[in-house]
């Protein structure tokens, strides 16, 4: 029998031996997790006690090296599922994300991340859920997890009052964003913070049908992503008609995950009630000064001196008649025209510029000059 010079054998045993040695990589090891989903807050502010389905679909991340998996739901009971993970490099111990449903989530390196809408329609959302658990010491030992919605609903409130608000919008007054792409760092959630990394500076809730505020106050609910503002946050809200009103809270304001916060009301400025008259539905309701006069008067000319004084609500309110040129009266709900009137707006904004100038030629003079000069003139509430 013919034989291996001892050195070729030795180099054979050690080629195997190198075959057989670790390279850094692991088989994936089951993880046994039983995941329970959590509670959240419809559009009108109920609770929602969801339950898992066949097919359910839940990801499973390593926070300490971003390895992902994702498993289906099996032995489900009501919103309790368990899941069978195969996570590659994975120790008992090791901190793992749990997130549903799997296919709204996008895994990097460093953070997941999932998609908020900037624009809602005011109708509820399924939201995303998260929850942090350690890595079982076994795959028959298993682990329990309960997740939490991960956006907090904000139910924007308006006051009772004659009109129909079509839309909102809503936006941190220091800077901070709201909705969009959310993105977690794995980091943060290993340390049991979850607040989200957001692209978007502004909410818009464009609803399908205004909402009629004559009876009742109103809430709009507005979906957005864990934040704490700095500063506060404020709420823009357009009428039917054109008009628009606003609400500022200069405070910080802390948007939990899963959460429900309440805004107080915000209600049309008065001043638009007298010149176009109060609706019915209130004591001492009664015709309007601007809408009464010109059905009276339809051909007349209107004198508005220093309009640049005026609240921002009677400003819109104008620039509807100039558009339409047209306007209706809440009391006695008649649509005046005024297409045989004649309206003169004088102002003074800017006076300074003037008062400065020999000339009168500004084209020499910077746009923030000009509008530094005009702000100054202006009615606080108009800007």
């Amino acid at each position: 029998m013919k034989r291996f010079p001892r050195n070729i054998s030795f180099a054979l045993l050690f080629l195997l031996a190198a075959a057989c040695k670790d390279t850094g990589s692991t088989e994936p090891s089951t993880s046994k997790i039983d995941i329970s989903l959590g509670k959240y807050y419809s559009a009108q502010g109920t609770v929602r006690n969801p339950s898992w389905s066949a097919g359910d679909l839940a990801l499973a991340v390593n926070l300490g090296n971003g390895r992902s998996a994702s498993a289906k739901a099996i032995g489900i009971n009501g919103n309790a599922a368990t899941f069978l993970f195969s996570l590659p490099d994975t120790k008992p111990g090791d901190p793992l994300l749990c997130a549903s449903p799997a296919e709204e989530l996008k895994a990097g390196p460093s953070g997941i991340s999932l998609e908020l809408p900037a624009v809602q329609d005011g109708s509820g959302i399924v939201p995303v859920q998260m929850g942090t658990v350690k890595a079982p010491s076994s795959s028959y030992a298993g682990a329990k997890l309960s997740l939490k919605a991960v956006p907090c609903l904000f139910m924007a409130t308006v006051q009772k009052g004659a009109y129909s608000v079509s839309s909102l919008k809503m936006k941190a007054i220091g800077g901070e964003k709201l909705a969009g792409t959310l993105t977690f760092d794995y980091s943060d959630l290993a340390a049991g913070t979850m607040k989200a990394r957001a692209s978007e500076s502004e909410i818009e809730v464009r609803l399908a049908e205004p909402l009629d505020c004559r009876l009742s106050v109103q809430t709009i609910p507005v979906f957005i992503a864990p934040v704490t503002l700095s500063s506060g946050y404020e709420i823009t809200f357009f009428c039917q008609d054109g008009s628009s009103f606003s609400f500022r809270k200069e405070e910080s304001c802390d948007f939990p995950s899963g959460g429900l916060v309440q805004s107080e009301a915000a209600s049309s400025s008065s001043r638009k009630l007298i010149a176009c008259g109060s609706d019915k539905v209130y004591k001492d309701a009664k015709e309007g000064n601007f809408t009464g006069f010109v059905s009276k008067n339809p051909k007349c000319v209107l004198l508005l001196d220093e309009i640049e004084k005026a609240h921002i609500s009677i400003i819109h309110l104008f620039l509807q008649i100039l558009d339409a040129g047209r306007i209706r009266d809440n009391f006695t709900d008649e649509e005046l025209s005024l297409s045989d009137a004649i309206l003169i707006f004088t102002t003074n904004a800017g006076k300074q510029l003037y008062s400065q100038s020999e000339t009168g030629n500004f084209s020499n003079l910077s746009r923030k000059v000009i509008l530094s000069a005009l702000r100054k003139d202006t009615h606080e509430d108009t800007g």
